[in-house]
C-alpha cells in the first residue's frame, strides 16, 4: 500500500470517529423521571370533639358537644404544594332524651349518633428536615347522611330523627413525620350549619 492510500484511509477513518464523537455529544437529555406525587397517596384517622350550636342542641335535646371519628383518602401533589382529603365522619351525640324498649334480647337503651361525608383541599407545605413537619389549610364541604336516636341493631324499634346540618368549613393541622406516619392534631371551623368547630387528633400514613 502506498503511504498516499495509507494517509487516504487514516483520514477517512479519523473523520468517522470525530462523527461519532460528534453524535455523543449531541445527544438529546434523556427524560426526566415521573415526579413523586403521581404515586403518592395517603389515608389519615382523627379522633376528637365536635362541638355544635348551641341553641340547635339544646331544641334536639342533645349536649353541645360531641365525639368525631374521620375516616380519610388523601392524594398530595407534592411538587405543586397541593392536596385534597375525602371521607366519612361518624358523630356519637350525648343525649339527654334518651329512652329505653323492651326487645327480644331485654330491655336496651338508645343512643343518638349520625354520620356525614366530606370533601376538602387547599395549599399543604412540607418543612424542616425531610419535609417531617405537615401543616396543610384547606377549604371544604360537609354534607350530614343520617343522624337519629334509637337502638342500634333492633328491628321495628322505636327511632327518631336528629335535625342538624352541616356546611362550608375551613381546615388546619400540623403535624410531624415519624416513619410512615404523620402525627398531628387538625382544626374545623364551620361556617354554616349546626355544627360550630371541632378539634381532632389526627394520623396520617402516606404509601
Amino acid at each position: 500500500m502506498s503511504l498516499k492510500k495509507f494517509a487516504g484511509i487514516a483520514a477517512i477513518l479519523s473523520s468517522a470517529l470525530f462523527g461519532l464523537q460528534v453524535s455523543a455529544q449531541e445527544a438529546p437529555p434523556l427524560k426526566k423521571a415521573p415526579p413523586t406525587w403521581l404515586n403518592n397517596w395517603g389515608f389519615s384517622l382523627q379522633l376528637g370533639q365536635l362541638n355544635l350550636d348551641p341553641v340547635a342542641a339544646k331544641y334536639e335535646s342533645l349536649n353541645d358537644t360531641a365525639t368525631l371519628l374521620s375516616l380519610d383518602a388523601e392524594r398530595y401533589w407534592n411538587d405543586y404544594n397541593l392536596s385534597i382529603a375525602t371521607g366519612f365522619d361518624i358523630q356519637v351525640y350525648r343525649d339527654k332524651a334518651g329512652f329505653q324498649q323492651n326487645t327480644t334480647m331485654g330491655m336496651q337503651s338508645s343512643s343518638a349518633s349520625g354520620g356525614s361525608f366530606h370533601l376538602q383541599g387547599g395549599p399543604q407545605m412540607r418543612i424542616g428536615d425531610n419535609d417531617a413537619i405537615r401543616a396543610f389549610l384547606h377549604a371544604g364541604y360537609n354534607q350530614v347522611l343520617s343522624n337519629n336516636r334509637g337502638i342500634g341493631n333492633c328491628t321495628n324499634c322505636y327511632s327518631e330523627k336528629i335535625r342538624l346540618e352541616s356546611g362550608n368549613y375551613i381546615a388546619a393541622g400540623i403535624g410531624y413525620k415519624i416513619n410512615q406516619l404523620t402525627w398531628g392534631v387538625q382544626y374545623v371551623k364551620y361556617a354554616n350549619g349546626d355544627f360550630k368547630d371541632s378539634i381532632a387528633l389526627r394520623m396520617t400514613g402516606s404509601f
